[in-house]
């Protein structure tokens, strides 16, 4: 969600948000918390653009470019936006940027839907692939997976990641990640994951809570 300054020279919004957790694009660590809609104040300075993601959303990003054609070939990252209430979703359609007709069967396209949910001490983030072929032909990376909304309660004790190939689930790799605190959330970064998006994968992370909390 976008909150644009509408009059000029001003270095503030008032903008509305509606109920849920919302985290700041630029800053994960920025987070509100809504119990129902309302307006809050927002400092706009010049260089800053308000850009805020709320709770059960997937989001498919990739690194910034000088060109769109270079920015196309970075590694993806996916940012998961957790939430206890929903269920998260998202997807990504992704082609040549050339051919005419999109979703022709057979075409030079991939759309690939995620789902994530939380369950007491374990989160679940699934794909499904449609077309993957095309994805596959461009070795288009998936290399880092961020999470957003966690307790702050939470440790990550450890990840494992399945991926389909040939129509059967392959253990791909395990390993630890970081998580770090935040205010009432925590933020868990997994690296260098290099999975190809084009293929279907089920990532799971296994959670604990903090001693003393």
């Amino acid at each position: 969600m976008i909150s644009p300054v509408l009059k000029q020279g001003a270095i503030s919004v008032d903008a509305y948000f509606p109920a849920g957790n919302w985290f700041s694009l630029f800053d994960y660590s920025n987070s509100l918390s809504v119990t129902e809609g309302k307006y809050i104040m927002l400092d706009a300075p010049p260089d800053h653009i308000n850009v805020h993601v709320r709770e059960g959303n997937v989001l498919v990003m990739q690194r910034e470019a000088l060109t769109t054609k270079d920015a196309r070939e970075t590694p993806f990252k996916l940012l998961v936006v957790l939430s206890r209430k929903e269920n998260c979703t998202g997807e990504v359609f992704l082609d040549d940027g050339e051919e005419v007709e999109m979703g022709k069967k057979g075409g030079k396209w991939s759309l690939i839907q995620y789902n994530a949910s939380i369950f007491d001490s374990t989160v679940i983030i699934e794909s499904k692939v449609v077309n993957g072929e095309f994805a596959l032909s461009q070795n288009w990376i998936m290399e880092n997976v961020t999470l957003l909304g966690l307790d702050n309660s939470v440790v990550l004790e450890s990840y494992e990641i399945m991926v389909k190939s040939g129509g059967k689930w392959i253990k791909k790799s395990m390993g630890r990640g970081s998580l770090k605190v935040s205010g009432h959330f925590a933020i868990a970064e997994l690296s260098e994951l290099k999975m190809f998006i084009g293929k279907e994968f089920k990532l799971k992370l296994n959670l604990s809570v903090r001693e003393g909390k």
